[in-house]
């Protein structure tokens, strides 16, 4: 139930609430532009539109001026009603007659809307009138393209493909996002509008068995459905080039409503206003389309309804104007609402006391909504005694009101402390993660075998014997030799990756180079790993402040937080905490993404420390950052008393001078500045957290100088540069890292375009964006030329509002540029690289790069992680001049960014250039070499082998051999039950990793589940891993398993008790005998070789649950002497 659900009760007993309700009642006058609703203020409107949905139960269309008050308005509905009640039909935010494809999440709203309109659903439903002008597909049109597929049902698979084809889906290899389709022998996958999760259909032949939901995320069913609705996932563009007899007939909105849905308008004016002006707009756009690709599209008013038929078709329903000013008329259908503004409070909490206690002596009702729990304790908590004045319940709203006649006063807690409201998004279509990069392994890609070097990967290969086909990965070596690695030996092989593309020479099989290559590799990594090892000892006895465990306030702060925190946030965060409760000095590294959260992960750890009585320090490498840092530190801890202020270049010397004095007097808790923190005359009273935002960015002297501050001080460094995730686990227990590679809830990939620079493509771009009342981020690195390009983007998008940013303007200038952007007073905001580092704009969802082709790709990715922090589809266009001017290395850059967009792929390839930087961060950029030299995933293979080995007390690099299992039955996927190589390629790669039975079980229900009962091939190959499971952990080099023999060969770094053996092998049918004793090799003849695979597979289980019990004692122990004659083989 909705918080304030009961709120819309008190309704009941306003007389103006009534007047409306007879006025709009069955049978009354329908005539629309007679009815205004007055004096309505802020939210109020909200309340009483939510009001007469729940007495007329009726479908309301709720008409705005944009789409930024649709989405205020969608948000303070869910509060009175519940979410299955409110609807969102956005208008695309894409232009007219533009060649770009609609959001997906935006269609997919827009057709849940005519899903429930057309089955008779109740509810209100905002629309943006730019949307509602929009022609749509007719009813019945929409209706006939609707399918229900029901367990026991017999279905035409092929016709239901085309069907599906036909209505927008995608046919994929699997699928990973909304809008698409797969078919896996008689399994069918499909992702649609209106599911909640994508939905998985086995047939048996054309019948339905059965129906089950499957988790995106790891593609496993995860519960059964007796249906599944199928809505069309595109709607008509109606521009796109078409014959005149491929036009489909076209209606609006309004045509899906039952002629007694109610149509109310937030300010009517405004929206005929907004409307009129769009129509402009259409037309120009539609004249530029026509002059560039001819008279191929339907006109405006084909696609679009003009103002005065809007007009027309909505007086056909009854409505209302709801206004924020009262309008007198002659007419008597003019209502006055008694409300108005809430008092204001300023963050003044001794002036809200004072009000609720007036309130409650008047009689009225004091309502304070809050963001969240946390909020609500900690108001709680600080309104002490006049709590019990007021109603304080979890909400939000954009405004809160007095409504004098119902006796309530409605307060938010956002306005009371003047805090921004931050709108949650409805639920977003889900995303599969992206392939890790082996398993997208193209022909012609380097890859490295651990055993023979570099080559390149040719495809792969089934390899027939007289008895059996191994399916293989074909790599070709020097002097045209190849090597066919089977299946079970994929963890041998990584894919070759190393800075900057560069490209390996591709080794002799059996040569001596590579030999030496990885030897001179190891001993690099041993002396880093044992230097990384003994200064992580030594940072662990170093003595430090032990921090108090968590408070309440802590808890009231986090709780506070109003978005939901990711798994890696959570992680680290508790990371960190443990760190600061230890005696020893913190030394941790966070990395994470552009905009995942380690802002926030950082505040908390100040607040921390902060409560301890110690002072922070929050060094940033620019002063824009360090503004941005201040304003969001004091908007988070706005209800504690804690003070935050800055030291850069956008203080006075006298004001510098004031915060020094205020910081050593031990007046400021948290100090936030650029590398003018550093400077001798700067000091603390206790400081007790240093917080390092991008250390990389700081030169040589100024990292000297933190390195005295590390000594003492915790320390929490943070940076942007992503490093792998297998780096970050290979470096556990010798250096504390943290790792955010989830993207927030609902976060969206930036859609990347490389452009020539071009007018009407910086025209479009703006345009859409402000369209949606967005703001635009224009780069352009040179001061000399930046208000060149000022008067340019005055000249094309002359409604903009467009303000400069730049490190040469005086610093007063800056700041006012800076803030005017942040508080929306800029459309436009023309920058050079002072914007790089963390910025955080959610408004702004458009970046355009110019001369893109002259940033490295670092800093590319970092400025276009300025964009794509909320829940719109962010763009970013790189601009570039003629090809011909363009270096090839700046090519590759580009197409880099513009190929990969997939948020955190940690493990993408467009992100592995920036990974070398992070990896060479932390570990120094001496390893670039060795690196290069075996290829980026080589190295961590064997940097964690080194680090494994340390810890463990043996040389660094002493990896056992894999057991090798030759079996003679065919172990492979076939083609007809897997038949994408890249999905292929991935489960090979699964399954060939497993330690574990209880690993291969579950690859076993998960291939079950996607892919249908195993064949069995597939069968054998995961009887063949179990195998290989069960020898690895008793040792043995090799299992041979044919039609003559088969036979165990162990370790030869082992020795075995061969009593134990053979008493394990005495249940293997048929002939057994020792063939060498050292090392143990076994020879045994069972009845076939299917036998032989499963009596050997139950044996070596057996024998694995207690290996040691099979191992040889040390010489001289009691029974280690007389083994071999008690053997029974």
């Amino acid at each position: 139930m909705p918080n304030l659900e009961n709120l819309l009760e008190r309704l009941d007993s306003s007389r103006a609430f009534n007047r409306a309700l007879e006025a709009l009642g069955a049978g009354a006058d329908k005539n629309r532009a007679g009815l205004r609703l007055g004096n309505l203020f802020g939210s109020s409107k909200n309340y009483v539109a939510a009001g007469l949905f729940r007495k007329l139960n009726r479908t309301v269309l709720y008409v705005t001026r944009g789409s930024k008050q649709a989405e205020k308005i969608e948000a303070d509905l869910v509060n009175f009603l519940p979410e299955t009640a409110v609807y969102h039909y956005p208008q695309w935010e894409i232009l007219p007659y533009e060649d770009a494809t609609p959001d997906p999440a935006i269609t997919g709203q827009r057709i849940e809307v005519f899903l429930a309109l057309a089955e008779g659903r109740p509810g209100i439903i905002i629309a943006p009138v730019r949307s509602l002008l929009q022609r749509v597909t007719k009813p019945e049109n929409f209706c006939g393209r609707v399918i229900t597929l029901k367990t026991g049902r017999e279905v035409d698979l092929e016709n239901l493909l085309a069907e599906l084809v036909a209505m927008g889906f995608n046919r994929e290899a699997m699928v990973e996002e909304v809008g698409s389709f797969s078919l896996r022998g008689g399994i069918l996958d499909i992702y649609g509008y209106g599911m909640e999760n994508p939905l998985r259909c086995e047939f048996f032949g054309d019948e339905i068995c059965e129906i089950r939901s499957f988790e995106i995320l790891n593609q496993r069913s995860v519960a059964k459905c007796e249906e599944a609705v199928i809505l069309p996932v595109r709607e008509p563009f109606g521009w796109e080039k078409a014959s005149a007899d491929d036009k489909p007939e076209l209606s609006d909105l309004l045509a899906y409503l039952d002629r007694d849905s109610l149509v109310l308008f937030d300010e009517y004016d405004a929206v005929l206003e907004e409307a009129e002006r769009f129509t402009k707009d259409v037309e120009n756009y539609y004249a530029a389309a026509v002059e560039r690709r001819g008279p191929v599209f339907r006109t405006p008013a084909e696609l679009y309804l003009s103002p005065g038929e809007l007009a027309e078709r909505v007086s056909a329903f009854p409505g209302a104007d709801l206004l924020s000013l009262h309008q007198r008329d002659d007419s008597h259908r003019s209502i006055r609402f008694d409300t108005r503004e809430p008092p204001s409070i300023n963050r003044d909490l001794d002036t809200l006391r004072g009000r609720l206690r007036k309130d409650s002596e008047s009689g009225r009702t004091n309502c304070i909504l809050c963001d969240n729990q946390g909020q609500l304790d900690r108001l709680e908590e600080l309104l002490d005694d006049a709590a019990e004045l007021v109603r304080l319940t979890l909400g939000s709203l954009e405004t809160g009101f007095t409504f004098s006649e119902l006796g309530l006063v409605l307060y938010t807690d956002h306005e009371i402390f003047r805090r921004f409201r931050h709108l949650r998004p409805r639920r977003r279509y889900k995303r599969a993660p992206a392939l890790e990069s082996f398993s997208s392994l193209k022909e012609g890609d380097y890859v490295v075998h651990i055993d023979y070097g570099i080559g390149r990967y040719r495809g792969m290969k089934k390899i027939d014997t007289e008895s059996a086909s191994v399916e293989c990965l074909w790599l070709e070596y020097a002097d045209g030799d190849f090597l066919y690695v089977p299946i079970d030996q994929l963890s041998l092989v990584e894919r070759y990756t190393a800075e900057d593309g560069a490209v390996p020479s591709v080794h002799r099989i059996g040569g001596a180079q590579w030999a030496r290559v990885k030897a001179r590799t190891v001993k690099a990594i041993e002396d880093m790993t044992t230097e990384l090892i003994e200064l992580y000892a030594d940072r662990k006895i170093s003595g430090g402040f032990t921090f108090s465990t968590d408070t309440d306030w802590q808890r009231e702060l986090e709780q506070s937080f109003v978005f939901e925190e990711t798994p890696d946030q959570e992680r680290a965060i508790e990371e960190i905490k443990q760190d600061m409760e230890n005696q020893a000095c913190m030394d941790r590294l966070l990395c994470g993404d552009v905009g995942f959260g380690k802002t926030e992960v950082a505040l908390r750890a100040a607040f921390k420390a902060v409560q301890d009585g110690k002072q922070v320090a929050v060094l940033v490498p620019t002063t824009v950052l360090a503004q941005q840092h201040q304003i969001t530190f004091n908007q988070r801890l706005a209800d504690f008393p804690v003070r935050v202020e800055t030291l850069s270049r956008f203080k006075s010397p006298a004001e510098q001078k004031e915060t020094l004095k205020r910081l050593q007097d031990g007046k400021v808790d948290v100090i936030i500045g650029t590398h003018r923190l550093l400077s001798r005359d700067v000091r603390f009273r206790d400081l007790g957290l240093l917080i390092i935002d991008e250390e990389q960015r700081f030169g040589v002297r100024q990292k000297e100088r933190l390195k005295a501050f590390k000594h003492s001080v915790d320390t929490l460094a943070m940076t942007a540069t992503p490093i792998p995730r297998t780096l970050h686990l290979s470096l556990m227990g010798i250096r504390d890292l943290s790792l955010i590679t989830t993207p927030p809830q609902d976060r969206l990939p930036i859609v990347t375009q490389v452009c020539p620079f071009g007018e009407e493509i910086i025209a479009e771009a703006a345009h859409r964006e402000l369209a949606r009342d967005g703001q635009v981020f224009f780069v352009h690195n040179r001061i000399g030329s930046i208000y060149a390009v000022f008067d340019l983007l005055h000249r094309i998008v002359p409604e903009a509002r467009i303000g400069v940013a730049h490190g040469q303007m005086p610093e007063r200038e800056l700041e006012r540029s800076m803030r005017r952007f942040q508080e929306r007073e800029i459309d436009i905001l023309l920058s050079t690289m002072i914007v790089e580092n963390g910025l955080d704009f959610p408004n702004a969802n458009t970046i355009i790069v110019n001369r893109a082709d002259r940033f490295g790709l670092s800093q590319l990715y970092q400025l276009r992680g300025r964009v794509g922090r909320s829940y719109h589809r962010a763009y970013s266009y790189l601009l570039v001049p003629p090809k011909r001017l363009i270096t090839d290395e700046a090519v590759k850059r580009l197409r880099v960014l513009e190929e990969y967009t997939e948020l955190g792929s940690g493990y993408e390839i467009a992100m592995r250039d920036l990974e070398l930087r992070g990896t060479g961060n932390i570990l120094g950029s001496q390893q670039h070499g060795f690196i290069n030299a075996v290829g980026f995933d080589t190295y961590l293979k064997l940097l964690n082998e080194a680090i494994s080995g340390l810890q463990q007390g043996r040389p660094a690099v002493e990896t056992a051999a894999a057991t090798k299992i030759n079996l003679d039955l065919p172990a492979f996927l076939p083609d007809n039950y897997v038949p994408d190589s890249r999905q292929k390629l991935s489960i090979y790669r699964k399954i060939s990793r497993v330690n574990a039975p209880e690993e291969l079980e579950a690859a076993a229900g998960e291939l079950a589940d996607r892919y249908g009962n195993l064949p069995y091939e597939a069968q054998v190959l995961l009887a063949k891993s179990r195998l290989k499971i069960y020898a690895s952990r008793l040792r043995l080099e090799a299992v041979f398993i044919s039609d003559s023999y088969c036979k165990l060969d162990f370790g030869r770094e082992t020795r075995y008790r061969l009593a134990p053996v053979s008493g394990a092998l005495e249940e293997v049918e048929g002939e057994k005998r020792i063939l060498t004793v050292e090392p143990l090799s076994i020879f045994l003849k069972p009845p076939s070789k299917q036998i032989a695979l499963e009596q050997i597979t139950e044996a070596l289980a057996r024998m694995s649950d207690n290996p040691e019990m099979y191992f040889e004692k040390p010489a001289g122990s009691a029974d280690a002497d007389n083994e071999s004659k008690s053997a029974g083989l």
